[in-house]
This record gives structure tokens, sequence and C-alpha cells, in this order.
């Protein structure tokens, strides 16, 4: 099985990967917050994660179910991104499928 990665090892700017002609993340990681020296952010330093921090969505959505079980699919997205690239540069396809699956999964909760 071949991976189509669309994506640069040094610069990663979103998880939109296309597996064997077609899945894509629905999370998206905007560029001027997802990489930061090749280093991808961390789901509290995100624009999404900066945003469920704040005060402002706290007061109004905190007391949700949904707002507060947001947090750990979106850090598994970032995470599962994270070990991509990790696999991806060591040529561990299976490892890179592997953690798509994963981050795409997280990222349909997020959605």
């Amino acid at each position: 099985m071949v991976a189509e990665l669309h994506f640069s090892r040094v610069n990663f700017f979103r998880p939109s990967l296309a597996v064997s002609g077609g899945c894509k993340t629905r999370h998206s990681l905007p560029k001027s917050s997802a990489c930061s020296n090749g280093q991808l952010s961390s789901h509290t330093s995100c624009r999404l994660g900066l945003w469920y921090q704040g005060a402002e969505a706290i007061e109004l959505y905190g007391r949700e179910r949904s707002f507060q079980q947001l947090e750990e699919p979106h850090r598994l997205v970032h995470e599962s991104a994270r070990l991509a690239l990790e696999a991806a540069a060591r040529e561990q396809w299976r490892e890179v499928l592997a953690a798509i699956d994963a981050m795409e999964s997280a990222s349909l909760e997020v959605s």
C-alpha cells in the first residue's frame, strides 16, 4: 500500500493527507499556528486550543457537554499528526497510515 503524503517533513502545515486516493482530515491546523521551526503546535497552542482555553469560550460554552469533551480528541489529532510525521521521516509507511487513521478518527470527534 502506498501513501501519498501532502506535507514536507520540515514544513508541515496541516494534517491534510491523501491515502489511496482520498482520505482527508477535517481538523485543519492553520499555517500560522501549526508549525514553528519545523515543529507541530500542541493542541493548546493552535488556534482552536487557544480559543478553547480562552475566558470567553469557557464563559459561553463551559457548561456544554460537547465543549467539555473537546479537549481529548483534539489532543489526539495533534498527537497523531506528530506520530505520522515521525513515522514518515523513518519511512515507516504502515505507521504513517495508522497515525493518519487515528488522526482522522479523532478529527471526526472534533468536527
